[in-house]
């Protein structure tokens, strides 16, 4: 889900950064108002076997000027285990995501 805040209006485009090599994503642009965005990530032939780490951006369509894409870890509203949420994290967001890519598995 993109919200933008305070105004912001240039045009968008989502795009994966650090991506292991055989992993393809397009970038896709992003809707003028706030909505849902997929960005679709494929593995071809050639992917290898991997775990680590990947980024998803927002890139400015004039200028380029790119914005990394947060995500919340948890928040006090969510049923995380403990009453009422977690007040406070060490870490309450981060910029990255994970990417598993699994040998494939042999036909018998």
């Amino acid at each position: 889900m993109v919200k933008r805040a305070n105004g912001f209006a240039p045009q968008l485009e989502l795009f994966a950064k650090n991506v292991p090599a055989g992993i393809t994503a397009t970038a896709v642009d992003v809707p003028d108002k706030d909505g849902e965005v997929t960005l679709k990530l494929t593995a071809d032939a050639s992917a290898a076997p991997v775990s680590q780490a990947f980024q998803l951006a927002l890139r400015e369509k004039e200028g380029g000027r790119e914005h990394p894409v947060r995500y919340a870890l948890a928040a006090t509203s969510e049923d995380n285990g403990v009453p009422q949420g977690f007040a406070e994290l060490v870490i309450d967001a981060t910029d990255l995501l994970w990417l598993t890519v699994s040998p494939e598995k042999s036909a018998k």
